[in-house]
């Protein structure tokens, strides 16, 4: 997903566009990759931030189940222990 978005983003810069924000599925795959320790994951977490589309209903919806479920279960993954989102 990560890469894929680089590549997108990097096509989009050569033509002096800006990137197109995350999609509900990039959205879903960045959240299961936050989710486990990623060597990217300051990067991941700053997609999740300023890519995702806030007024996109599903992807408000991935975003805060994410954040609900790390908070209700106590789930300390190791980007929660760096950084508060």
């Amino acid at each position: 997903m990560l890469e894929h978005y680089q590549i997108h983003c990097k096509e989009r810069m050569e033509v002096g566009i800006p990137p197109l924000p995350l999609s509900v599925q990039q959205t879903s795959e960045l959240v299961d990759l936050l989710k486990t320790e990623h060597k990217e994951s300051d990067l991941l977490l700053e997609l999740l931030k300023r890519e995702s589309q806030p007024e996109l209903i599903k992807q408000r919806m991935l975003k805060l189940a994410f954040l609900r479920t790390s908070r209700q279960a106590r789930q300390t993954t190791h980007i929660f222990l760096k950084k508060k989102m």
